[in-house]
């Protein structure tokens, strides 16, 4: 009695305890199925693609890399200085669009210009740390930009458009081959005015972060234009740093500056030579251009100079650079006078000196560049000389 009783115990133990069974080992086993956690999606909306697997290398034959995604990715920036910029592209450009529909730009012209933007450019990156004046020396730059084809393009310019800089010196009080010049060494007489993208290349700058603050203003400046109805985006072209038209305008600088001075109801300073010309006449009319003033002159200089005297903070009468051994080019005296004139050297005392005067200050806030200043006056002084 008692093994009976033992024997109905084994039997029934294991099944209470969930024992398993014994295998049938002609069945197929049923896979494991992983629940997803609280709140997961039951299925991705965008899964990413099948990824080939490539069978494991033997070891004599080289691994090979893995698969790359399917989707397109941004090329990488450039490893040429890490950028300040910490907030992710996406949210940048999000905050960027609300601070311009604050400001007053409508919101579909925002939307519309920043639209098919989806990445910082690295190209425009690397340019902005590979600018000339940190790569090349100023004879060098002058030798690439005032070549002779340069100054006979600028001959032929200014006699085919005679007439029309006379009016606009007049109506603004600047010689008309300082226009001619500055027309000439932005975008060579309008031929090349750049092929950017103008808004493009402003996100990218203002994302970057070197010079972020001053980019983003130039940006939101940008959309302004295109709002008030100027122009529309895609052809809102020019250089990678922003620079627009036949006098390569910042947008802050056209707002400011641009005139339609052919009277069509638009400042078109990239189709218009009459609007480009008055647009640059303006701007140094309003910086305190002089006109009976030249830029300067180049000098000798023939007796050692402190170099606290070198740069264009230091001015000094043009007498009294004659009394430290300042001559002209040719070697003679300079004129006994008291207008003030400072000295630069930008490829420093072995290169080249020249003598500059107000109006180089003026094309200075044009441009912050000696090298740019001073092919501006160079070119002016060829382009008069007969």
């Amino acid at each position: 009695m008692k093994s009976m009783i033992l024997l109905a115990l084994c039997l029934l133990v294991p099944a209470a305890a969930g024992a398993q069974q014994p295998a049938d080992v002609s069945a197929t086993p049923a896979p494991t199925v992983l629940q997803p956690p609280p709140g997961w999606p039951e299925q991705d909306p965008s899964p990413e693609p099948a990824i080939k697997v490539e069978p494991a290398p033997s070891p004599t034959q080289p691994a090979q890399q893995p698969a790359r995604s399917a989707y397109p990715r941004p090329p990488a920036t450039p490893a040429v200085e890490e950028p300040v910029q910490r907030m992710g592209f996406a949210d940048w450009m999000n905050e960027l669009r609300a601070e311009a529909i604050a400001q007053g730009i409508r919101a579909r012209t925002v939307y519309y210009a920043l639209g098919r933007i989806y990445y910082p450019d690295p190209v425009i990156i690397e340019k902005d740390r590979t600018q000339p004046e940190k790569t090349m020396t100023a004879q060098r730059y002058w030798n690439r930009l005032l070549d002779d084809r340069r100054i006979d393009a600028g001959r032929a310019f200014y006699a085919a458009n005679r007439e029309l800089l006379r009016r606009v010196g007049e109506a603004y009080r600047v010689h008309p081959r300082y226009i001619a010049a500055i027309l000439g060494v932005e975008s060579n007489f309008g031929n090349h005015q750049g092929k950017e993208n103008i808004i493009n290349g402003l996100v990218t700058l203002a994302y970057d972060g070197r010079r972020a603050e001053y980019f983003r203003r130039e940006l939101l400046n940008a959309l302004r234009i295109i709002d008030r109805g100027d122009i529309r985006p895609e052809n809102m072209r020019g250089s990678w740093a922003g620079a627009m038209g036949a006098c390569q305008f910042m947008p802050s600088s056209y707002l400011k500056y641009a005139q339609d001075f052919d009277r069509d109801g638009r400042a078109d300073i990239w189709g218009s030579i009459p609007d480009a010309a008055g647009s640059a006449a303006n701007y140094l009319a309003q910086n305190g251009w002089r006109l009976g003033e030249r830029w300067g002159r180049e000098v000798q200089v023939t007796k050692p100079i402190p170099e606290e005297f070198i740069g264009t903070k230091v001015r000094k009468r043009v007498k009294d650079w004659a009394r430290l051994g300042v001559r002209r080019k040719n070697g003679k005296r300079l004129p006994y006078a008291s207008m003030m004139a400072s000295l630069v050297q930008p490829d420093g005392p072995e290169g080249r000196s020249f003598l500059v005067y107000n109006n180089f200050h003026v094309l200075m806030r044009w441009n912050r560049s000696t090298y740019f200043a001073i092919a501006v006056g160079m070119l002016a002084d060829k382009i008069g000389r007969r």
